[in-house]
């Protein structure tokens, strides 16, 4: 494409890419904090580029068929949320592509993810110390949030009840890697999910909604404590067969508001998120443990499953290789190995099939196998029952014990949603998998030192059985003065065919169901600890809640408990708002939201909401709807509407900047212009929208179309070039369709996408970025992805 000529309006240009894959116009994500795009090609792929058009990673779907619905970044830009059409909402971290935590939004898979969107809350005394609530909305969640105004004196209740001792602990070991799961083989991903809590962490909550088609949303804080669904079809039943489309918040604003869909109807729905104004400023707090003890609960149990299957691998081939001589003694001795190797240990008889088998089966190289196998399994869990699982219940302890803290400080009826008889059955099990884990470390030592013995012997017998007679070799009596007798016997009777190691680690589905509902107040520790006596003991144990997977099961259980009452709670402060249909034809469709607070008042939140026509397609109609906020409740205050009307032309896209002003893509038969239009009123620019009122007391003028309605000031070509054009493309090979925002304070950026979804471009309409060279974006941006074809699609992670 030629560039503008030079008295046109030009942006600086940071980037140009050309991809190999086709681009759906709708999933494009910029990084908010750093300058990262997101992209799902039309092959159901997603990617992340840098700003040069180098690939930090790619990721596809396991299952065949499925496609991404929608993709969006965290505020922070830690994670990237991509909906795929089985309703699993994956948060991948953008570091290394893992999967950090799936959200299921819905059971039936028929209903589709409509949009995601992650927003940022802040307690309700943080407003006042952060100074005026018309500061501009990217400046707020960029800045530091101060714990304390800077003339006031330190809150100490407050200070002690935000103490962390995490920070203190050990960091969990990394887990080892190839695994189903391996999430915590990253020392960065292990980093980030169990950080401790920040004094500005502690004074902001992230809320991530995921529409649905079948008109429910589903809401969660903190990545992946969740809080439930909830029915917009029961707010009214004008709102029956509706579909969530859009979503715009504030951090300074418990309420939230929502755009549906119903029948080609457009529907403003103010949500009241009242537990953030209820729990005031100990919901962070909660919610960031809660999250905490989640993850530490997924830890948990990946390592179970990573103790338990190496315990089964370290047992394979010497079950494979007593199996073949067994077999051999049973039908020449009526006897079994463990009889014929014991008899060989007290009275220096060898039978034939025995000898037989030590000699042309086992011999040396199978010895070694042996050995390496079982020394290597004991080793292992040893380790990981002490670096990974015992750290990482230590932390569990501390975590509840913040949480039952809470519990004790609040009453019962509190809109925490905590219970300190529940918190104390999960401190219940937290000690028995305590107790099960230093057994484990206990008897894993025990064991491989007998083991190391009883190999010691075997590789005694191999060479004595295998030894001629009449050889004058070294004699054997010499090697067999280092063999630790007692330890052979021991493990010959004992962990051989009937090891704790085995009972200690293992889980069946008759103990899974036993543990999943237990009795009220059941005396679980006590009992435990008894039956556990019992069988270390060699008794037999009254109890099936005795094994690793066990305990992790009725630990899992209880805190499930936990975590469903703390999110019924939170449910019932979920309150909606009066719904107010702003235009009623399908050919108009909203493509922007945004959510202000007026600069005279902290109580009115303004929503400015973009819709376009596609019967007026110069024609761009803007809501303005006002509600007033107190104590978590909104109320309805009216709705203004403007309406911008270019001379010719169609326009194309729209995406708000900032807080005065948003990007209009409009194109006509000589070339297509990128628009800055000012929006708000309050913003001292220059304005070419005139809001009248459009729905307030004794004025509802719903049931007529805006574009036909409104007065509006025609926008000549002339005037759009002069007053509000920042770029100019001319008419050749790149027609730009799509846009997208990145708006932050001393970086603001705009990338335009092609109609054909091969190429795009990055622009900085901020003025303030650093000028950065864009020599490295031929080497892998304008080749057509030479380079990702060659690497193929084996790089992608597979989600």
């Amino acid at each position: 494409m030629t560039e503008a000529s030079d008295e046109s309006p030009e942006l600086g240009q940071l980037a140009e890419k050309l991809l190999s894959r086709p681009v759906k116009a709708d999933l494009m994500a910029y990084c908010p904090t750093m300058d990262l795009l997101a992209l799902a090609t039309t092959e159901e792929r997603v990617y992340v580029y840098r700003l040069n058009g180098q690939r930090v990673i790619g990721a596809a779907n396991k299952r065949q068929g499925l496609t991404v619905k929608n993709i969006h970044w965290k505020p922070n830009g830690q994670l990237l949320a991509v909906a795929w059409s089985d309703n699993a909402v994956r948060l991948i971290s953008p570091e290394n592509s893992k999967i950090i935590h799936e959200i299921y939004a819905a059971r039936e898979q028929q209903y589709q993810v409509t949009f995601l969107s992650w927003a940022i809350n802040f307690t309700k005394d943080v407003k006042e110390h952060n100074g005026a609530s018309h500061q501009d909305l990217e400046h707020i969640l960029s800045q530091t949030i101060q714990t304390h105004a800077p003339e006031a004196l330190p809150d100490l209740p407050k200070i002690l009840a935000l103490l962390d001792i995490e920070g203190s602990l050990p960091k969990l070991s990394l887990l080892p890697s190839g695994r189903d799961e391996d999430v915590f083989s990253f020392r960065a991903t292990l980093d980030s999910m169990f950080h401790p809590l920040q004094p500005q962490v502690g004074q902001a909550v992230d809320v991530l909604f995921v529409g649905l088609d079948d008109g429910k949303f589903h809401l969660s804080i903190y990545n992946r404590f969740e809080i439930g669904v909830f029915d917009i079809g029961r707010v009214s039943g004008r709102l029956q067969g509706c579909r969530p489309i859009l979503h715009a918040s504030h951090p300074y604003s418990a309420t939230h508001t929502l755009l549906v869909s119903q029948k080609g109807s457009t529907i403003f729905l103010p949500v009241d998120l009242r537990f953030f104004s209820s729990t005031g400023e100990y919901l962070p707090l909660l919610a960031a443990k809660s999250t905490q003890l989640q993850n530490l609960l997924r830890y948990i149990n990946q390592v179970q499953r990573i103790i338990s299957a190496d315990w089964k691998a370290c047992q394979d081939l010497p079950s494979k290789f007593i199996r073949v001589i067994d077999d051999a003694l049973n039908v020449k001795h009526q006897c079994g190995f463990i009889q014929a190797a014991y008899q060989l240990v007290v009275t220096g008889n060898c039978l034939p099939p025995l000898k037989e088998w030590l000699v042309d089966v086992l011999q040396e190289r199978g010895h070694k196998r042996w050995e390496k196998a079982v020394s290597a399994g004991y080793e292992s869990i040893r380790r990981l029952a002490h670096e990974n699982l015992l750290p990482a219940l230590e932390r569990c302890a501390v975590v509840v014990s913040r949480l039952r803290g809470l519990s004790n400080f609040h009453s019962s009826d509190s809109p925490l949603g905590l219970s300190s008889r529940h918190l104390n059955d999960v401190l219940d099990g937290i000690s028995c998998l305590n107790l099960l884990a230093h057994n484990i470390v206990k008897y894993a030592g025990l064991e491989l030192r007998q083991f190391l013995a009883f190999s010691s012997w075997l590789r005694y017998e191999i060479d004595v059985q295998a030894a001629d007679p009449t050889s004058t070799a070294e004699d054997p009596a010499e090697k067999e003065r280092d063999i630790d007798y007692a330890k052979v016997l021991d493990y010959i009777q004992g962990p051989m065919m009937n090891s704790l190691i085995a009972k200690l680690v293992a889980v069946s589905p008759l103990q899974a169901a036993s543990v999943t509902t237990p009795p009220e107040g059941f005396p679980i520790y006590a009992r435990f600890k008894e039956d556990l006596k019992k069988m270390t003991t060699g008794f037999a144990a009254d109890q099936d809640l005795l094994g690793l997977g066990a305990v992790n099961i009725y630990l899992e259980y209880h805190c499930g408990v936990v975590f469903q009452r703390i999110a019924e709670s939170q449910r019932r402060n979920v309150l909606f708002g009066s719904p107010h249909r702003l235009v009623s034809k399908s050919t108009e469709s909203a493509t922007a939201m945004r959510m202000l607070f007026e600069a005279s008042t902290d109580t009115t939140s303004i929503t400015y909401v973009v819709i376009k026509s596609f019967e007026y397609p110069n024609k761009l109609c803007v809501f303005r709807v006002s509600l007033r906020i107190f104590n978590g409740l909104s109320a309805f205050l009216g709705i203004d509407v403007a309406l911008l009307a270019l001379a010719t032309g169609k326009i194309e896209d729209v995406k708000f900047v900032d807080d005065e002003s948003m990007m209009v893509l409009w194109t006509n038969a000589e070339c297509s212009k990128l628009l800055s239009v000012p929006y708000n009123l309050s913003s001292g620019k220059p304005a070419c929208l005139k809001y009248q009122a459009w729905h307030q007391e004794g004025m509802d003028m719903v049931g007529q179309d805006p574009f036909t309605h409104v007065p509006t000031i025609p926008v000549s070509d002339e005037e759009v070039t002069s007053t509000y054009a920042r770029h100019v493309f001319r008419v050749d090979s790149f027609k730009p369709a799509r846009l997208e925002i990145n708006g932050r304070k001393g970086r603001r950026v705009v990338c335009v996408l092609s109609k054909d979804g091969l190429r795009y471009k990055i622009f900085d309409i901020g003025g303030d970025a650093a000028e950065e060279s864009s020599d490295g974006q031929n080497e892998e941006g304008d080749s057509a992805d030479g380079d990702e074809e060659q690497q193929g699609r084996d790089d992608d992670k597979m989600l």
